[in-house]
């Protein structure tokens, strides 16, 4: 019997239907054998990674403690819920009357170690790698998810496995915090390939654990949400969410003494994330423009509101000026032109640089000065502004200035010859201002104009060109230190011949902590100077990781030279150029992670103890590791490619593994990178303090005369810095040299900040030397610090009785049983005295009370009993 058309069309759509169903069980299961592949192929790849890491690193299980591991070593004990509360409660170091730091999550960890496995140092060292090891095969994890290639992921994870950067971060057991900091930071990040709200939160936990064991990944955090919204893997709402999550981080972490700044620094950061949002979806057309255009014109006219009615801020003015002026050259909206204006008519106002005005305009768009009435307005400000400053105060020069610029808007149909009118104008106002030494922050203002002036008319209406260049305008305006005359110089070189010792050894007291020049010379020049050398210090140290060293610090990089930041500038902007012009944006992107990353350790802000540190870079290595990585793969010969990745693992292999061999006690490691830097005060320090100990210990003049030779060279480095003198001082005390002592304690006896017992060790000195006078000097400034007090009246007593001068003895003895009263060498010192006076009575009254209190030596109750025979024959 046929069928009818209904039926025949149900029998295809069950039939189709069918064929889907099977399509997509072969789909599923052809996905579920290229898993079952893929996991198959890739654990050879872990284990090759993880052998890598036990190679180099294993040995460091029968290292000794090393440097600063004391600091961490917490007191065996039985576990206790009160000992937790403790470690999460408690400063990170808190020693000797000093107390810094909060890092709960590192202090967890070690003392479950030592309470749970106790404190030998293999265990440590052993924790070390293991937490190495996870952090390797968790990039290679996150990599294989991100580039969707486990070629890459692999390359990534095995440079950034065998670079000698990290063994400091390894094998030094102290350093634990960078390795948890990691590790729970790419375990947030490994989570994002969860589901919708637990991704997020799982990447809250983890940046917060990460945060507590140590700061060092908060601006790498902070640029996240940015990160993980351009790769997709978040949508808007959770971008927002994670944004105000880093906020209130940020305020709560961010290392500045006043909530204020943290405020300040907040704000700024939520703005750049609305800029990234607001380009996002430009970019992805969800927006259109002119919003974007109009909001910053919004935000110009605020900031001028802002500076009328509460306070003035040239910054503020500046970014507004800069943002619009961007916007204007980008799009020609009539509202970004209003807000430049405005805003730089404010500042023009406020700060009298009313004379630069006609070239704002000009510069941004020279056809508007076609127009009639844009040349009379210019104008009409123009003058009014001059007469309003020639009414106010003669100042000729910067009338003149305006005149000068006056002649682009006399001359402005001549349109071919406007631009170089301009830049003779400001070349003339640049000499003036040179000539004069009037307003010098102006100098590279004008100069800039010039600059600009000359550069090719295609990067006039690039926005990121106008925005950067006027961003580096206001840093240099900003940086630019006031113009010293050769008068005022002398004066300067005067006062600083002239002051106090104690004045001067301050700069010793902060070279201590951080030694770091920036710590005596806080302008911003010198920290944008520091920057970029300490920028280029670390590019070098990833490509060539030779001459690493535990600590770096005065004079072992030349962080202030002007020359060596001219370089880094060029090497970086031509490295930049390059990736713009190869269109490789992914290294590029790389790069910008990479400096991000290691803001807070590039002395711009915040100078760093030691300048620089190779644990330091531990965080940002990771984006280096894929530039280098990505460079690789742009090689196009398979073989040549293969082949160089091979020579370079194995090149940095052997260099690491040469270097955690020198980690394995502090003897080993101090005394190879002194001999590397061997102009470090630090590293001279170190290696002198540990010769120092070991001479006392085995008295060993040998070792003592190394140990000086050391604090020698640390001196001759910086001799402002105390602690060389101090310990030559006492070296040659302890070599039975009291002249020589005495010389190198006079080097720093009035610093507020050596140790005090230094008074008393040159009084020592000064009465060996036979020089008595001298001596009394310096027991009586030792009997003013309390430490000291008592074996100072003890020394003095004992030379006043050397030299028979028996009235002081007696009345400084006397002084110090005033303070001393249950002391029995001063009560036996009195018996003496008296003895050498001939009063019997006395002197059996006070070797009574030395007796009594602790002094029964037989010599004493012999000679107690002598002199009470003596009374007795009477």
């Amino acid at each position: 019997m046929p069928l009818d058309q209904s039926e025949l069309d149900l029998n295809t759509y069950f039939a189709t239907q069918q064929e889907v169903l099977l399509q997509k069980e072969s789909d599923n299961s052809l996905n579920t054998l290229k898993v079952r592949n893929l996991t198959k192929s890739i654990w050879p790849l872990q284990l090759i990674l993880l052998a890598g890491v036990f190679l180099i690193y294993g040995q460091s299980i029968g290292f000794d403690y090393n440097l600063d591991d004391e600091i961490v070593l917490q007191p065996a004990s039985a576990f206790s819920w009160d000992g937790v509360a403790a470690a999460l409660t408690e400063p990170y170091y808190n020693q000797a009357g000093a107390a810094y730091g909060y890092r709960p999550v590192t202090s967890l960890s070690f003392y479950l170690q030592a309470a749970l496995l106790g404190n030998q140092p293999w265990i440590g060292h052993l924790i070390n790698i293991l937490l190495y090891s996870s952090i390797v095969l968790l990039l290679f994890q996150i990599t294989k998810s991100l580039s969707n290639s486990v070629a890459v992921a692999f390359g990534i994870a095995m440079l950034f496995c065998v670079h000698p950067l990290h063994t400091e971060v390894v094998a030094s057991i102290k350093n634990r915090d960078e390795l948890l900091a990691l590790l729970f930071g790419l375990l947030g990040f490994l989570a994002l390939d969860l589901k919708s709200f637990w991704k997020v939160l799982a990447l809250m936990i983890g940046i917060f654990l990460s945060l507590m064991a140590k700061k060092t990944g908060l601006t790498l955090f902070l640029v996240a949400p940015a990160v993980v919204h351009a790769y997709g893997r978040i949508n808007n709402l959770q971008f927002w969410m994670i944004g105000a999550y880093m906020t209130a981080l940020l305020i709560a972490l961010a290392p500045l003494p006043d909530l204020s700044d943290s405020l300040f620094i907040a704000g700024a950061y939520l703005i750049a994330l609305a800029g990234y949002y607001i380009w996002d979806q430009v970019h992805s057309r969800l927006w259109n423009y002119r919003w974007v255009c109009d909001a910053f014109a919004l935000l110009g006219g605020i900031a001028v509101i802002y500076c009328w009615l509460v306070s003035f801020s040239s910054t503020i003015l500046l970014l507004a000026f800069a943002l619009n002026s961007g916007l204007f050259a980008w799009r020609k909206r009539i509202s970004n032109l209003i807000a430049l204006w405005v805003s730089a008519g404010t500042l023009s106002f406020f700060t009298e640089s009313w004379y630069l005005l006609p070239w704002l305009f000009y510069t941004l768009h020279p056809d508007r000065l076609q127009h009639k009435p844009l040349r009379y307005m210019l104008a009409g400000v123009l003058v009014m502004l001059t007469c309003q400053q020639l009414l106010a105060s003669n100042k000729p020069w910067s009338i003149a200035i305006g005149m000068i610029y006056g002649l682009p808007l006399a001359l402005a149909n001549m349109h071919k010859y406007v631009r170089w009118v301009v830049v003779a104008s400001a070349t003339i106002a640049l000499g003036i201002n040179v000539f004069t030494f009037k307003d010098p922050v102006y100098v590279i203002f004008l100069a800039a104009i010039v600059a600009y002036q000359l550069t090719p008319n295609k990067l006039h209406r690039k926005p990121y060109a106008w925005t950067t260049a006027i961003l580096v305008l206001v840093l240099a305006q900003t940086a630019y230190p006031p113009y010293i005359s050769g008068k005022d110089k002398l004066q300067q070189l005067h006062t600083l011949e002239s002051t106090d010792q104690e004045q001067i050894s301050q700069s010793g007291r902060s070279l201590d902590y951080i030694e770091n020049p920036l710590a005596t010379q806080q302008s911003l020049a010198n920290h944008a100077v520091a920057g970029a050398n300490t920028y280029l210090h670390y590019f070098k140290q990833f490509w060539a990781p030779t001459n690493l060293s535990m600590y770096y610090g005065f004079q072992t990089i030349d962080v202030l030279s002007y020359g060596m930041a001219l370089w880094s500038l060029l090497v970086f902007g031509c490295l930049m150029l390059l990736l713009i012009w190869l269109r490789c944006w992914n290294l590029l992107t790389l790069l910008a992670l990479w400096a991000v990353t290691l803001l807070p350790f590039s002395n711009l802000y915040i100078p760093m103890a030691g300048i620089v540190g190779d644990r330091l870079s531990f965080f940002a290595s990771i984006f280096m590791a894929g530039f280098a990585l990505l460079a690789i793969q742009k090689i196009r010969h398979t073989k040549l490619k293969q082949a160089t990745f091979a020579i370079i693992i194995l090149a940095l292999g052997f260099l690491s593994f040469q270097r955690t061999s020198l980690w394995k006690d502090k003897e080993t490691l101090y005394l190879h990178d002194v001999s590397v830097w061997p102009h470090s005060v630090k590293l001279n320090q170190l290696a002198g303090d540990l010769l120092y100990n070991k001479g006392i210990t085995s008295q060993s003049a040998e070792e003592l005369q190394k140990a000086y030779g050391y604090f020698q060279q640390g001196a001759q480095t910086h001799p402002p810095y105390y602690l060389n003198w101090y310990m030559m001082g006492l070296i040659k005390q302890q070599l039975g040299n009291p002249q020589q002592a005495l010389e190198h304690y006079q080097k720093v006896e009035d610093s507020e900040y050596v140790n005090q017992n230094i008074h008393l060790n040159m009084a020592i000195c000064a009465t060996l030397s036979s020089d008595y006078q001298l001596a009394e000097r310096y027991y009586t400034r030792a009997i003013g610090f309390e430490p000291t007090r008592l074996q100072a009246y003890l020394n003095m007593v004992f030379m006043y009785l050397k030299t028979n001068e028996l009235t002081k003895a007696l009345g400084k003895n006397q002084e110090a049983l005033n303070s001393f009263p249950d002391n029995a060498s001063l009560h036996e010192n009195h018996a003496r005295i008296y003895y050498q006076l001939d009063s019997i009575p006395q002197t059996i009254h006070y070797l009574e009370q030395a007796i009594a209190l602790g002094k029964q030596t037989p010599s004493n109750t012999e000679f107690l009993a002598k002199l009470k025979a003596q009374i007795e024959e009477r």
